[in-house]
Order: C-alpha cells, then structure tokens, then sequence
C-alpha cells in the first residue's frame, strides 16, 4: 500500500516535470517541435490520471485508520484541505510565474509544472519517512479505541435504561 501512495506520488511528479519540459522546452531538447511537445503533454497527462485513482485510495486508507470519535473532526479538517487546494491552485500558478520569472506564454505555463514537480517529490519523501509499512497496528488501534467506547456507550445506556 505504502509503495502505491510513493510511485504514484513519484509518477505525479514525473508527469508535472514532463508537462513543464515540454511547454517550454530547455536548450538541451534540440528539435522541440510542435508535435513532439503535444505528444509528451498528453503522455504526461495520461500518465497521471490513473494515479490521481490513489487519492481515493488514501482517503479510503485514513477513514479505515482513524476511530469513530475522530470522524467529524477528520471530515471536517479533509474537507478544509480539499477547499484550500482547489483555492490555491490559482494563488500557486501565479507564485510559481513570479518566483520562477517565467516571461512568455511558453515559460508561464511550464512554471507550475516545475513548483509540482518539486512539491510531489517532497510529498513521497513525506510519505516514505512517515508512513509506516504495516498499517496492521493503526488498524488494531482503531478497532480497540472503538470497541471501547462501544462498550462505554451500551454501558451508560444500559444504566440510564434502569
């Protein structure tokens, strides 16, 4: 499951880092033409729709790993994020155009790729260093917690039934 969330992760970044190089393509690539770029956009692109399947895969994976006490405050805080993404998207294309001083059409539409391209790696060293192997003990936490506050809660009800 961990090596999933990592590839994919990684292969976001490759995508990200392939769509850039090619809508402003470096010195290095001698004969950028027209063609060459479309096909390696939409090779970038096709590339990262099947790994953007993961994030269901990761909500999925923290709704089985966190307790039924936690769910509203989860929801609610998954929910912030997904906001403040789909806001930020714009704020970043912009940061990215300015920091980068991307001049031009070419260079303006790379420079998001760029920023990432880096973020996605950062986000699978993130994920190698903190997301554990086995998930079989967060998932016994869980199922413990639960059961434990399933048995206070027939319990209260039990005495407030009498």
């Amino acid at each position: 499951k961990k090596a999933l969330i990592v590839v994919a992760a990684l292969v976001f970044a490759a995508s990200n880092l392939a769509f850039a190089v090619a809508a402003d393509p470096p010195g290095w690539w001698h004969d950028p033409s027209d063609g060459k770029r479309l096909v390696c956009i939409i090779l970038a692109r096709l590339a990262a729709g099947p790994c953007a399947g993961v994030g269901l895969f990761i909500t999925a994976l923290s709704v089985d790993i966190t307790p039924r006490s936690e769910m509203v405050p989860y929801s609610v805080w998954r929910m912030c994020g997904a906001t403040v993404g789909v806001g930020f998207g714009p704020i970043l294309s912009s940061a990215s155009q300015h920091i980068l001083n991307a001049n031009g059409v070419r260079a303006r539409a790379a420079a998001p790729g760029y920023v990432l391209a880096f973020v996605y790696v950062a986000f699978a060293v993130v994920l190698c260093s903190w997301l554990p192997m086995d998930l079989e003990p967060l998932l016994e936490a869980k199922r413990e917690e639960d059961d434990a506050k399933s048995q206070a809660g027939t319990q209260k009800a039990a005495q407030e039934f009498e």
